[in-house]
């Protein structure tokens, strides 16, 4: 195949398999398309971030000049009704109010807010409800798309929309005019969101399916990467684009739609449209001095391509000939907004453009309009002197301002702040630079700051163990602290842990394998250790050395005894044993139990093992190995290679015939990668031959997507665990997809207007006992979650258009935050651990059990996520503010949800989640006989839910992407092991007779107390699993008939004498869920909350309910907006 120059700058070699034919070119218009072998292309483009405001941000001083700007625009927009009924002329008009909307958020002017909010309304409605007599949006079934009224009757109206002309760059106007009303206006957006989507859906819909109302991406090309208009209008030179700028604008406003929205699809897919549209626009608009793609005629003479086509490139534009240039560059700029910076990233081009463009400012009549564009673009490289011209203009285009125009100037910050390479300054992420540790496929970085890393000060922490049993090598890099092998490094490292689907223990020179059996009553079930068989070396000369860790990775772990030449590939959901023997050694077999029987096949490389427990092993060799056996050892020859065991766990000889097809092929190591949103793939690095046969849990089953990848499930060859049954999986690379979650700051459903006024009553009071109470608590804990309520309370006033209030909560948010961001806070907070590579606090590093064990790791997630709540919120609220505390709190989200591999990165990844079980940890440093544990999976999916919405706040699209992925992966894993349903299967019907919910969910151990509260405390047990009280949480319990079930269980508790308030206030909460006539009666009476929770908080639950009929009890669907559209 032949790749045109984009192409070539945009392939990533490493992630297919291709060869660029360097000396084989064709010559083409659009530069030499150059050949590439291979049937299989990635294009990757760096990342930009999606913001509502500035990207650099405005200096307070500049304020005044601003406003007083805004105020007459606004106060103009007041006077003047929208004559036209152009749906081109419309969109900008309206557009250009939606940007003073935002410009008075980022100055901090709300003053003119409801004043702009009403005015979109009145211009945007008749368009939506079709009330708009003049024109209005219309469905064609011909093609499959929208038209106008004005443009079914006549092809040149509306500039041809009707016959699908430039679709994109109306509908982006509208679509920006409307994200923003829905951003501040959250119930107006929530009303008019299947006619938004739909509006997006007709040119950006990405749905293939043969009932789909539109077509597939209507405008752009996926080839040639960038947008085309023309229509249905046949030309000899093809299709063409004018306004480059217009088509970035299109995408950009719908990534926009999905920040309101919380949908981090729209925000992934506009996002990558509009960076790829901005990658074409510098490649074949832009025209730069010395350039190589067009004639040298024509580069000379041109700085800009007025209208590009496919077989032609024009400098002259549909409405202006080539002379008058200044069109030319507005066109290719207009609108003006956050994104432009983007696209006029290179300084040295922009000044060519500008010094070729000045000269035609001299003819007579040229519009103020075009000029403020050209000054716009000048104050890139001088804003004194742009600033002097922009004042001096008399007009400006329909779809600008006065106010744009400053606010566009005051964002500059001097042509020593620019960069001219793509990338870099406009995502919060750092470059790619180092390698990571361990030779398999790195996984996309996490989202970081431009001034990442940011570190808190660095301490000596007095409780913290030495990572003596990690390899020398691994050192320098932050290491793991709540993995599937935590205790294989702490202490002597000879606590088991459960590598499904054996137990394995550590001990000395030794490697103890058990396949569990269970125990079960009411109160726990778990898993029992037995040395069923050990590994270890005959006559050993120094016994007493233990193990090291030699290499981790997401799936795996490899355990090395250099004294005894055996090194052990741990890898999760492995159905075998697999070690690595070396140096010809004799190694030895032992076991717990009577060995029975042991017999070979005849080439000597596979051995049964029946055991006196009636267990039956099989250990198979890679080389012949001569076996004897004496009671309870085994012990081998001489022997060099690599000897598999895996138990048997039926008398089928189905179950013999697949391990023994299996046996040859076995995985080193296994990594997680996050390719796409709600998306994850395991890859595993193979050695021998044959394939690969894995185990998966019952999680692993129900997202296991087999259209994505090559696997046989083989139902029938399973084994026991306490996870539920693990079935047998063949392939080495598997795609898992969960269905996706909208992350959004508000309630699903909405609240009624009949509401609002309950919940206003109750949002004042505890407005006012915020001003009239300090915070004492010195725990990082509780001060998360005091913070996180009062971020709640300024949401819940959002979204009952009560913005009075909200203030007084960001100067509460402020005082309470920063100290701790800033190092301020005496008597704690938060400080950097080099040994480990982590945040502690200083509480937390001169006592272990300070902060609930923050110091030595545990609970990070819950703690850190009441704190990104907090900060999403203000950041969301005061753009100003976000911006200048986004290293710090970027430094808090890396510590729990890193996703680099880098060796020079500061934080382990991701610290809690575990990639292979689909859910969080806690325990940090602390050894456990049951491995790691996690108490409160509401929590854990509060830390991923607030880092979305801080990449909302920030326009992070990996953020969000990232955070709203292990979010819902996190609520899968709590409905899966937590929620215990009448019925179930999954545990002994001991335990499920007599719970509903687990308490402590153990690596190998499930309980039903909690670590402060035993099992008859069940509103405890409740509460721990709901808190804290978010939109999130309706997804959380979408099941309503569990829900029932749940709070009739728990309900008994109540009546027990002294029952907190706080836990009563969580069961009621629930309650809402099927029956909120009831729980409302009973919430009105409560007399105390939880410190994270408050009465307004409950009032905002009960009220944005529906009825037991809207609830749904399938995954998914209700909880997305895609493919939510109108007609």
């Amino acid at each position: 195949m032949l790749a045109h120059p984009l192409h070539l700058r945009l392939l990533s070699a490493n992630d297919c398999q291709i060869t660029i034919l360097e000396d084989f070119k064709y010559n083409s218009i659009d530069g030499e398309l150059v050949g590439v072998v291979g049937d299989s292309w990635v294009l990757k483009t760096d990342p930009i971030s999606i913001t509502w405001h500035s990207i650099k941000g405005i200096k307070e001083e500049s304020y005044p000049e601003i406003i007083d700007a805004l105020c007459k625009d606004v106060k103009a927009m007041n006077s003047t009704t929208t004559s036209a009924t152009s749906s081109y002329s419309h969109g900008k008009m309206i557009s250009r109010v939606a940007r003073l909307a935002l410009i008075a958020e980022e100055v901090c002017y709300l003053e003119e807010m409801p004043t702009i909010r009403k005015y979109l309304k009145d211009k945007i409605e008749p368009w939506l409800d079709g009330t708009f007599d003049e024109n209005g949006f219309l469905y064609d079934k011909k093609w499959g798309g929208i038209v106008t009224k004005q443009g079914s009757l006549d092809s040149g109206a509306d500039f041809g929309f009707g016959t699908y002309n430039n679709h994109h760059y109306h509908l982006s106007y509208f679509l920006y005019a409307i994200a923003v009303l829905a951003k501040i206006d959250p119930a107006w957006g929530r009303k008019y969101r299947p006619r938004a989507y739909s509006l997006m859906a007709d040119f950006m819909n990405l749905g293939q399916q043969a009932n789909s109302n539109y077509p597939q991406l209507r405008c752009f090309d996926l080839w040639k990467l960038h947008s085309w208009a023309g229509g249905l209008t046949e030309f000899a030179d093809g299709r063409h684009q004018e306004s480059s700028s217009q088509a970035v604008n299109a995408y950009y406003s719908a990534a926009l739609m999905g920040l309101a929205y919380g949908d981090t699809h729209l925000v992934a897919i506009g996002s990558t449209l509009s960076a790829m549209e901005i990658q074409s626009a510098k490649t074949w608009w832009h025209v730069r001095e010395g350039d190589k793609m067009y004639a040298e005629d024509f580069t000379k003479e041109n700085k800009m391509v007025g209208v590009l086509w496919a077989n032609k490139r024009d400098s002259s534009l549909w409405f202006a000939p080539p002379a008058w240039r200044e069109c030319r560059l507005g066109i290719q700029l207009l609108p003006l907004s956050p994104i432009t910076e983007v696209l006029f990233s290179d300084v040295g081009f922009v000044r060519e453009l500008v010094q070729w463009t000045l000269p035609a400012l001299e003819r007579e009549g040229v519009e103020d309009g075009w000029k403020g564009f050209v000054y716009a673009l000048e104050a890139i490289y001088d804003k004194v002197g742009a600033l002097d011209k922009i004042k001096n203009l008399n007009g400006f285009d329909d779809g600008n301002s006065l106010t744009n125009l400053l606010w566009w100037i005051h964002s500059r910050r001097g042509e020593e702040g620019q960069e001219k390479e793509w990338g870099g300054k406009f995502s919060w992420r750092s470059p790619s630079t180092s390698p990571r540790r361990s030779p398999s496929p790195p996984l996309r970085r996490s989202p970081l700051p431009p001034t990442y890393p940011f570190l808190f000060p660095q301490t000596q922490s007095s409780v913290l163990p030495d990572p003596s049993l990690f390899s020398s090598h691994l050192l320098p890099s932050p290491l793991p602290t709540n993995s599937f092998f935590q205790n294989f490094v702490l202490k002597d490292g000879d606590q088991p842990e459960y590598i499904h689907p054996y137990l394995i223990k550590s001990s000395l020179s030794s490697l103890s394998i058990c396949y569990p059996s269970q125990l079960s009553n009411r109160t726990f079930t778990t898993q029992i250790f037995n040395a069923d068989l050990t590994i270890s070396i005959s006559n050993n000369s120094n016994p007493n050395p233990t193990h090291i860790i030699s290499s981790y990775t997401d799936l795996s772990v490899t355990l090395e005894f250099p004294s005894s030449n055996l090194k052990f590939f741990l890898v999760r959901g492995s159905p075998f044993l697999t070690c690595a023997v070396t140096g010809d050694i004799s190694f030895s077999i032992s076991t717990v139990h009577a060995i029975h029987q042991l017999s070979s096949n005849s080439s000597l490389t596979r051995y049964t093992i029946n055991l006196s427990n009636n267990q039956t092993w099989i250990l198979y060799s890679s080389s012949p190995v001569n076996l004897t056996h004496e009671n309870s050892t085994i012990t081998s020859e001489g022997f060099s290679g690599i000897i598999r065991i895996a138990f048997l766990p039926d008398s089928s000889p189905r179950y013999e015939t697949i391990l023994n097809r299996f046996s040859s092929g076995y995985p080193v190591s296994g990594d997680a990668m996050f390719r796409k949103p709600y998306c994850l793939e395991y890859k595993w690095e193979k050695k021998g031959w044959g394939d690969l046969l894995m185990l998966a849990h019952p999680l692993h089953l129900r997202l296991l997507s087999t259209n994505d990848c090559q696997i046989i499930v083989l139902e029938d060859f399973k084994y026991q665990s306490i996870d539920g049954e693990l079935v047998g999986v063949v392939g080495d690379s598997w795609v898992l997809k969960t269905n996706p979650v909208s992350v959004t700051w508000h309630s699903i459903r909405g609240i009624k207007k009949r509401s609002y006024s309950n919940i206003i009553d109750a949002l004042c009071n505890d407005v006012q006992a915020l001003n009239s109470t300090t915070i004492s608590t010195t725990s990082s804990y509780s001060h998360g979650k005091l913070i996180a309520r009062a971020a709640r309370l300024a949401l819940i006033a959002e979204e009952v258009c009560y913005p009075e209030v909200i203030p007084e909560i960001l100067k509460y948010l402020k005082e309470k935050i920063e100290p701790w961001l800033d190092g301020t806070f005496d008597e704690n907070g938060f400080l950097y651990d080099n040994k480990w590579g982590g945040i502690v606090t200083k509480q937390g590093s001169l006592d272990s059990g300070a902060d609930f064990g923050f110091g030595i790791y545990n609970d990070h997630h819950y703690h850190l996520g009441y704190f990104l709540y907090a900060i999403a919120v203000l950041a969301k609220t005061d753009p100003a503010w976000g911006r200048n505390y986004r290293p710090q709190a970027y430094s808090l989200m890396a510590d729990f949800m890193n996703l680099g591999r880098q060796v020079n990165s500061n934080y382990p990844q991701l610290r809690c989640f575990d990639l292979w079980k689909l859910h969080s940890w806690a325990g940090g440093l602390t050894e456990f006989a049951d491995g790691r544990h996690q108490e409160s999976t509401s929590q854990a999916v509060n830390a991923y839910y607030s880092a979305a919405l801080m990449g909302l706040a920030y326009g992070d699209t990996d953020l969000i992407a990232i955070g709203s992925t292990l979010m819902a992966m996190e609520i899968q894993s709590a409905q899966t092991w937590w929620h215990v349903r009448d019925g179930d299967k999954m545990y002994a019907k001991k335990f499920t007779r007599k719970n509903r919910m687990v308490g402590v969910l153990w690596a190998n151990k499930r309980d039903s107390g909690l670590s402060f509260a035993p099992p008859e405390w069940r509103e405890c047990r409740l509460g721990i699993q709901l808190l804290p009280l978010l939109p999130i949480t309706e997804v959380l319990f979408a099941d309503v008939g569990f829900v029932k079930e749940l709070v009739q269980w728990t309900l008994p508790s109540l009546e027990r004498k002294s029952v907190g308030e706080g836990w009563k206030g969580f069961v009621y909460a629930l309650e809402a869920i099927y029956d909120k006539v009831s729980a409302f009666d009973k919430i009105k009476n409560l007399t105390g909350f939880d410190e994270g929770n408050s009465l307004t908080n409950l009032l905002w639950w009960i009220h944005s309910r529906g009825n037991e009929e809207d609830q749904g009890k399938e995954w998914g669907g209700k909880f997305c907006w895609f493919d939510l559209y109108y007609h």
